[in-house]
């Protein structure tokens, strides 16, 4: 039995997953589990809210971050290297210099303590 890495008619979902996210697996069966990723990220699945869209895709770079730091040791990926990273990561930096000047961004109190938790450097040296 070898996994091709699609989700096959049948297969259970995680039940943790919350049932509105549960309910954008149902279009992808038998469709390769990457395009999944690329659905969050373009907003083209069907979830219906932004917001939850825009949770997945955080989550789902935050992962890619994490996994980068435990290649590489540091939280700088060039353009070179992972250009969405890199722009992924000079937008957490872009928002976390924004709310200690005072704004509201969408880098939650909660989104700042992962990043710190994973080495995430906010301040870089130019």
């Amino acid at each position: 039995d070898l996994d091709d890495g699609s989700i096959m008619d049948g297969e259970q979902i995680d039940q943790s997953i919350p049932f509105p996210i549960q309910t954008m697996f149902k279009p992808i069966i038998g469709r390769p589990r990457h395009d999944l990723y690329s659905d969050i990220l373009y907003g083209v699945s069907d979830v219906g809210k932004p917001e939850v869209v825009e949770e997945m895709a955080w989550k789902v770079r935050f992962d890619e971050m994490k996994d980068f730091i435990a290649r590489k040791g540091h939280s700088l990926p060039s353009n070179s290297e992972d250009p969405k990273l890199a722009l992924w990561a000079y937008n957490q930096r872009s928002q976390y210099q924004n709310t200690l000047r005072g704004a509201a961004t969408p880098l939650s109190f909660e989104r700042r303590n992962m990043l710190e938790g994973i080495g995430f450097q906010f301040e870089t040296i130019e």
